[in-house]
């Protein structure tokens, strides 16, 4: 990940955003910085290219 995404993301966690806002802000990042592109390269770089976003919310359920 880019440091401009990582930078916004933990903004977001410092924030505490949580359910649709959360939600709604990760899509506009993702949109933002063209993330859908990276689908697009090499599939043998893409798990370095894909990183996993863990809700903590879903784990109090």
């Amino acid at each position: 990940m880019t440091q401009a995404i990582n930078r916004e993301l933990n903004i977001l966690r410092r924030n505490g955003l949580i359910g649709q806002e959360l939600f709604n802000q990760l899509v506009q990042i993702y949109r933002q910085h063209n993330m859908h592109e990276w689908l697009n390269n090499d599939f043998s770089t893409l798990s370095e290219l894909i990183s996993m976003i863990i809700c903590s919310e879903a784990l109090n359920g």
